[in-house]
């Protein structure tokens, strides 16, 4: 079995210093709402189609709307580098070269002379430490990282200090060995931790709304991943927030938390769920946790539609989210389909994970005993705490005497004949 353990190798600290120059007229520039058409009545009425054969325009997507709102804001950020590090751990994504390239893509200007400015400061510290774990047939290998730091936003005579951090675990299995510290992930780790989100919330206190959500909307430009983004997004309830999370849940890296987030949104997000798995032109990974939501619903018709899908998808996962629904609805096919999949060696099945998680999620007596009597197979625990909300990872004991005090919770479907 792999085991991994943590240890301080190596403690890498950087400070950056960012200077805002802060015309009084940005404000009034960023902080309106998208331009709204012409009533009824101003400009030429057009009542003609356009002929067939002329081409019309592609549709204006959110990142292109928020570039004509910030290009051409003549803002200059200053930066220094104040780092005290005798090395960069993983240069290209570290902050001293990632937040002047994220900050140049937004259309500010980006300089190191800071003769004279006035306005909004931000200065960044962070702090690395490499985490490793012990593989059985490779060794010692870095595989992990944590990352911590502060940002400092002084604005006038106001000073506010937020912290950010991360962890990065070594995962259970690996296809490459790093075996120095320095080629740990750093920089996976720092794009895990709040930093982009604290810098949109004080590029939004300084120039308005539309700030932070155009900044959070570039997230692809600063990270694969970025953890709290798609939340914050809905959370601003800008009028393009559900359009930028449909754009964000298509890209990889972000599409797990863009759906959970579009699934927050109530009725109106089921719905945009239900196209993304109707859809030919939705990427797998958006497919696929759009089933994955819907299969958990409580509601007939949402369970219906995904449970179509058991019989003409030909993607295994999906297939094992709509057999969950059909589960759900009542069907015996997909009782069958869960209940031998448990008699058979888990770790053997393709898609595991996917099939595990599926089996604990309908959270039925019988199926939940199963589990807990193999807690020591592969993602058994991990589902079990999803489910359950309890978590004594691989302990048997403490595992069968949880159940012993609380199956009795938990409904129990009879056997099939």
């Amino acid at each position: 079995m792999t085991t991994c353990r943590t240890k301080h190798i190596i403690s890498a600290a950087m400070s950056l210093t960012l200077v805002f120059a802060v015309p009084t007229s940005m404000g009034a520039q960023l902080s309106g709402k998208p331009a709204q058409p012409p009533s009824k009545g101003q400009g030429s009425r057009i009542t003609a189609k356009p002929p067939a054969n002329v081409q019309q325009p592609k549709p204006q997507t959110v990142n292109e709307w928020c570039s004509s709102q910030l290009k051409d804001n003549n803002q200059t950020i200053v930066i220094h580098d104040s780092s005290r590090s005798e090395f960069f751990l993983d240069e290209p994504v570290l902050a001293k070269s990632r937040i002047p390239a994220f900050l140049r893509s937004l259309g500010f200007n980006v300089s190191t002379d800071s003769a004279a400015h006035n306005g909004l400061e931000l200065t960044v510290s962070i702090k690395s430490e490499p985490l490793f774990g012990n593989y059985m047939a490779k060794g010692q290998c870095f595989t992990g990282a944590k990352v911590n730091g502060d940002l400092v936003v002084a604005n006038g005579n106001r000073t506010n200090r937020t912290s950010f951090s991360s962890e990065l675990r070594p995962p259970g299995a690996i296809s490459h060995c790093p075996e120095t510290s320095n080629l740990a992930p750093f920089g996976e780790a720092l794009q895990h931790s709040q930093l982009i989100l604290l810098i949109a919330a004080a590029l939004g206190e300084a120039y308005g709304p539309v700030a932070e959500f155009c900044t959070l909307v570039a997230v692809e430009k600063w990270t694969s991943y970025a953890e709290g983004v798609a939340r914050r997004i809905l959370e601003l309830d800008h009028p393009k927030s559900m359009e930028a999370l449909i754009e964000l849940a298509r890209l990889q890296g972000v599409t797990n938390e863009a759906v959970d987030a579009i699934t927050a949104a109530g009725a109106i997000g089921v719905n945009q769920l239900i196209q993304f798995l109707t859809s030919p032109d939705t990427p797998y990974n958006t497919r696929f946790r759009a089933a994955w939501h819907l299969a958990r619903s409580e509601d007939s018709e949402v369970l219906s539609t995904v449970a179509a899908l058991r019989d003409s998808t030909t993607n295994p996962e999906i297939k094992i989210w709509a057999h969950r629904a059909n589960y759900m609805l009542g069907d015996d096919k997909s009782f069958v389909f869960f209940f031998e999949s448990l008699q058979t060696n888990l770790w053997t099945a393709p898609h595991a994970r996917q099939l595990i998680m599926a089996i604990a999620s309908i959270r039925d007596q019988n199926m939940l005993g199963l589990l807990i009597a193999r807690i020591k197979e592969p993602w058994v625990s991990t589902a079990l705490t999803e489910t359950l909300g309890v978590d004594y990872q691989l302990n048997e004991d403490r595992w069968r005497s949880w159940w012993k005090a609380n199956k009795d919770r938990f409904p129990e479907r009879a056997a099939l004949k």
